[in-house]
């Protein structure tokens, strides 16, 4: 919620707009939109089922509306696809400025035998996030159990707001 010149106050939302320009682009459009573009290759190789998730998350993505989200929830609820996946755009509150956001994506596969080689990726993970050429006060003291075996991956990265 922001106060405008008018003294109005009103919310900011995040979102990237819709093609048609029925909902105008919101904060971090040009963020989102690039997120967009690869929902939208996953989506035309996915599953129907998990296709129809994916577009509920990339129409939450163009509006910003919370039904959109609550849509989005219920269907990747029902779905029971082989490889898994939440995204998330997370606001970061410590940021006085709100110039910054961070993206959070999780992905998560069944055990497979294609996913020894993660198991290994798993292994390598904790020797860089423990090993670290840097100052011991910047490594990870703990390794999440996820990361060890090589189950899922996370990744955030500070973006600036247009």
């Amino acid at each position: 919620m922001v106060k405008g010149p008018d003294g109005v106050i009103r919310e900011e939302v995040y979102r990237a707009g819709t093609p048609d320009g029925s909902v105008a682009p919101g904060l971090y459009a040009v963020y989102l939109k690039k997120a967009i573009e690869f929902l939208e290759k996953a989506r035309a190789v996915a599953d129907p089922a998990q296709a129809t998730v994916i577009g509920d998350l990339i129409r939450f993505y163009q509006t910003g509306d919370p039904k959109d989200w609550l849509q989005f929830g219920a269907d990747w609820v029902r779905n029971d696809a082989t490889v898994d996946f939440t995204n998330g755009f997370i606001e970061v509150y410590r940021d006085a400025a709100r110039r910054q956001g961070q993206l959070a994506e999780l992905r998560l596969g069944h055990r497979s035998q294609g996913q020894r080689r993660d198991d290994q990726a798993g292994a390598e993970r904790v020797a860089v996030r423990t090993g670290a050429p840097w100052d011991p006060k910047y490594r990870a003291a703990v390794v999440s159990a996820a990361c060890r075996q090589g189950r899922s991956t996370s990744s955030s990265r500070p973006a600036t707001s247009t």
